[in-house]
């Protein structure tokens, strides 16, 4: 993911096996078919610090929200919320040479 601050752009790489990004920062994070996250992306120039939203490892049957454990039945029950897909941008090597 690239980032722009001050005239300065930002580079992170993720290691999820799948990445789901959303506008208000969220993103769903996947370990496996077992195991997913919902985390929150916060920046700060060159530093990027991530908080868990919901986690799920059915393997396990570990399930938290907010960082509390909570049942798989209160992991399941939906909130109503649906968060908007972030924009994505093309980029080739040119555009950052100008």
């Amino acid at each position: 993911m690239l980032r722009h601050e001050d005239g300065v752009v930002y580079g992170f790489v993720f290691s999820c096996r799948n990445m789901g990004i959303y506008k208000d920062g969220s993103f769903i994070s996947s370990g496996s078919a077992l195991l997913s996250a919902l985390e929150r992306m916060r920046f700060q120039k060159e530093r990027l610090f991530v908080t868990e939203l919901w986690y799920v490892d059915w393997a396990r049957d570990v399930y938290r929200v907010n960082g509390k454990e909570v049942s798989r039945e209160e992991m399941e029950k939906p909130d109503g919320s649906e968060p908007e897909d972030a924009e994505w941008y093309t980029y080739d090597e040119a555009d950052f040479r100008e």
